[in-house]
């Protein structure tokens, strides 16, 4: 019943979808037009994005590396705090051992 009824409905609008596209056909060509106008354009564009794009992921690339670094020389200082730490009091029980 419902299929019947869509049937009906678009059989009915055919005829205004047909003078729709007849209508819309001038406006199909001015926009080829222009599009044949802006495709150097938009070549040029896509290259200046890709172009960017390069650039961010290198960037991006630089910062990680960066990061990495940073964090292995944090981690790199925490170990030999830990270790200057040890040996001061591992040489100060060295002292204070032959006293007691």
């Amino acid at each position: 019943m419902v299929d019947e009824n869509i049937k009906e409905m678009t059989e009915e609008n055919a005829p205004e979808a047909e003078k729709a596209e007849k209508a819309a056909e001038p406006e199909v060509k001015a926009e080829k037009k222009k599009n044949k106008k802006a495709d150097p354009k938009i070549a040029e564009l896509e290259e200046k994005v890709a172009a960017a794009e390069a650039a961010t992921e290198e960037l991006n690339d630089k910062y990680m590396r960066l990061y990495a670094e940073y964090d292995n020389f944090r981690k790199r200082s925490a170990r030999e705090k830990e270790g200057i730490y040890a040996d001061a009091y591992a040489d100060a029980l060295k002292y204070i051992l032959p006293i007691i």
